[in-house]
């Protein structure tokens, strides 16, 4: 998303007037909540308006991009991330090699 261009911005306008634009946002905290300009916050939150509605994986990353947008509640759902068993897998073994 940072490097959102005016190129993407086009696109989803004309693709808007076809079918409702919905967002994954995985991070709530566009660069982790210190951006490096103002001109870089602004393009963001620009970006994210574009859209008509949000999937988060938490309550906790709802409430924080409905504070952020200052959109309606409604337009955020909630779909966690399923069970990440891999990564488990993946420490056991690397434990096990060790001894």
């Amino acid at each position: 998303m940072a490097l959102f261009s005016f190129v993407d911005k086009l696109f989803l306008r004309r693709l808007r007037k076809i079918a409702p634009l919905v967002l994954t946002v995985h991070d709530t905290e566009p660069f982790h909540g210190l951006p490096s300009s103002l001109l870089q916050l602004i393009r963001i939150l620009s970006a994210y308006r574009m859209f008509d509605h949000y999937v988060v994986h938490t309550q906790y990353s709802k409430n924080n991009h409905i504070r952020q947008l200052l959109i309606p509640e409604n337009r955020v759902s909630i779909i966690p991330h399923g069970v990440f068993d891999y990564y488990r897998k993946f420490i056991v073994d690397k434990e096990e090699k060790m001894f």
